[in-house]
């Protein structure tokens, strides 16, 4: 029985420290691979698995879609994974509540790069022109 509580509390401990926040999930948008290759050259499993951190997932690809599309990213200057990185990097965080957030950089046009953060986490979820 005590070797089953101290399983237990490990189990927990392990459990909250790696919970995660937005501050964090910003701080781990550190990319690796074709990070200089174009956003339309990318495929969705190079872009999961190769490319975004451990802590970030793209969910069924909708963020890379938009960032191929030359009227959303191309209108921010964003054509390569190292672009947006730099982007998030030098972006504005905006809590927009539940646990959604925005990267935001005002240019001519305001850019969100919008995500999602639960606890263990970060999800790409689109990005903006607003």
């Amino acid at each position: 029985m005590k070797k089953l509580l101290t399983i237990i509390a490990l189990l927990f401990i392990s459990h909250t420290a790696s919970a995660i926040d937005a501050d964090s999930c910003v701080k781990a948008f550190k990319l690796s691979g074709k990070t200089d290759e174009q956003f339309k050259n990318i495929t969705p499993n190079e872009w999961n698995n190769k490319i975004l951190p451990k802590e970030w997932i793209d969910k069924g690809g909708h963020f890379l879609t938009r960032m191929k599309e030359a009227d959303r990213a191309g209108a921010a200057g964003l054509y390569t994974p190292s672009d947006l990185q730099s982007f998030v990097m030098g972006g504005t965080l905006i809590d927009q509540g539940n646990g959604r957030y925005f990267v935001q950089q005002i240019m001519v046009k305001k850019y969100n790069v919008v995500f999602d953060v639960t606890k263990h986490q970060c999800e790409l979820v689109t990005f903006l022109i607003g």
